[in-house]
C-alpha cells in the first residue's frame, strides 16, 4: 500500500471525550461524523484500518484480548478522524444502541432492523444501490446490494484504484432482530452470570452479542476480513466496548488489572504497534508512519487500557441511556423489582464524576 502523508495533530482545545448513542448525538455532530468518515475514505486512511483489522485477526478474534484489542483499535480510528483537520478535531464515535433498539422492536415500535436503528439510516441505510459482481478483498458479495448512499459512496477498497464507491450491505429493511441474543436478560447473563474473569468474559461477549449481530447485519459486516470497511462496524464495536466498561465497573476493577505471564491470543504480524495484555514485551510492527500519531500516547499494554477514564489525553467516557444505563447503574441487580424505584429516582439526578460514565434517561426496568 502506498505511504500516505502524516496528518496534522488534533487541536488540544476539545472538551472531555464523551461518546454518545447516535440518537443522543446532535444532528450537527452526526453530520460531522459522517463527513469525517467520507473524508477518511477519500484520503485512504479508512482503508488502513480495514487492513489492520484483517491482518491481525489472530489476535483480534478468538483470544482473551478481543475486547481490549478492539478498544485500542476504535480509539485509534477515532483519533484518525480527529486528525483530518480542525473542523473534525473534537469528533467522537457514536455508539450503535441496538440493545435498546431490540427492546423497541419487541414492543412493536418498529418493524425491522433498519426501521428500528437510526444509526443505520444515518450511515446510508440499505436501499440505495445495485447488485455488483466486483469482489472485495477476494470475496464475492454478488447477492447483496452494494449501497452507494453517503458515506458508502466514498468507499474505496484500494486507494488510488478504480474504487467501488459502495459497500455491500444486507437487506436491513427485511431483517429482524435476534431478540433472544440481544435481550436485556441475555446481555445481563453474559456480563454477570459467571465470575470467571476477563478472559472468559471476552470470549462470551465475542460469541454473543458480537458475532450474532455481525451475522445479523450480514454482507460485508459478516465477513471479518472486510467488515471494518463499513463504518457501521465502529458503532457496533463502541457498543461492545460499553459492555466491557460495564463489567469493569461492576465486577472487574481489581481482577481485570492483574497481570499474568501466560501469553494471550495468537501472535500474528500486524500493521501497528501491537499492545500486550500480559507481561510480554510489545513488538513494534507498525509499517506506516501515518498510523503512528493516531496511537501515540495510548498505553502499549492491554492492562493499562482497562479503565477508559484513565488514558491521559485519550481518556473517554460514555453517555449511557436506556438498558445500557440500567446495567451500568445497577450491575447484576438491574431489572430486579426492588431496584425499579431507585432507577426512577435516578432519572432526575444524572451524575458525571471524573471516574464514572454519564447515565441519563434510564429505561423503566418494570417492562424488561
Amino acid at each position: 500500500m502506498q505511504r500516505l502523508p502524516v496528518p496534522p495533530p488534533p487541536s488540544p482545545l476539545c472538551p472531555p471525550r464523551i461518546r454518545r448513542s447516535w440518537e443522543a448525538t446532535s444532528t450537527k455532530d452526526q453530520h460531522l461524523f459522517v463527513q469525517a468518515v467520507a473524508l477518511a475514505m477519500d484520503r485512504g486512511f479508512h482503508q488502513l484500518f480495514v487492513d489492520i483489522h484483517a491482518e491481525t485477526l489472530g489476535e483480534a478474534h478468538d483470544s482473551c484480548v478481543f475486547l481490549l484489542w478492539h478498544r485500542k483499535f476504535i480509539l485509534g480510528y477515532e483519533n484518525m478522524l480527529r486528525s483530518l483537520g480542525r473542523r473534525f478535531a473534537c469528533v467522537t464515535l457514536p455508539y450503535f444502541d441496538y440493545i435498546q433498539h431490540n427492546l423497541n422492536y419487541l414492543h412493536g415500535k418498529c418493524t425491522s432492523l433498519e426501521s428500528c436503528s437510526p444509526f443505520l439510516t444515518g450511515l446510508g441505510g440499505s436501499t440505495s444501490g445495485h447488485l455488483s459482481s466486483q469482489p472485495l478483498a477476494g470475496f464475492a458479495f454478488s447477492h447483496f446490494k452494494c449501497v452507494d448512499a453517503f458515506p458508502a459512496s466514498h468507499a474505496c477498497a484500494v486507494p488510488g484504484s478504480d474504487c467501488m464507491r459502495c459497500i455491500p450491505r444486507g437487506a436491513w429493511t427485511r431483517t429482524y432482530f435476534n431478540s433472544t441474543a440481544l435481550s436485556f436478560t441475555s446481555i445481563k447473563r453474559v456480563l454477570f452470570d459467571a465470575d470467571d474473569g476477563m478472559t472468559a468474559l471476552s470470549l462470551r461477549i465475542e460469541r454473543s452479542p458480537h458475532d450474532v449481530f455481525h451475522f445479523t447485519l450480514s454482507a460485508a459486516l459478516a465477513n471479518f476480513v472486510v467488515a471494518a470497511l463499513d463504518p457501521v462496524f465502529y458503532g457496533h464495536h463502541a457498543t461492545i466496548d460499553i459492555l466491557a466498561v460495564i463489567h469493569h465497573r461492576c465486577q472487574g476493577r481489581t481482577r481485570s488489572t492483574q497481570r499474568t505471564s501466560k501469553p494471550c491470543g495468537r501472535s500474528k504480524e500486524a500493521s501497528r504497534q501491537r499492545p500486550c495484555w500480559t507481561a510480554c514485551v510489545p513488538t513494534s510492527v507498525d509499517e506506516y508512519a501515518v498510523t503512528r500519531p493516531w496511537f501515540q500516547h495510548v498505553p502499549l499494554t492491554y492492562g493499562d487500557i482497562v479503565d477508559t477514564t484513565n488514558l491521559g489525553v485519550h481518556s473517554y467516557r460514555y453517555n449511557l441511556t436506556g438498558l445500557l444505563g440500567t446495567l451500568y447503574s445497577h450491575c447484576d441487580h438491574a431489572g430486579m423489582n426492588h431496584t425499579a424505584n431507585m432507577e426512577l429516582q435516578a432519572n432526575s439526578e444524572d451524575y458525571e464524576d471524573d471516574d464514572q460514565h454519564v447515565v441519563m434517561d434510564v429505561a423503566d426496568v418494570d417492562s424488561l
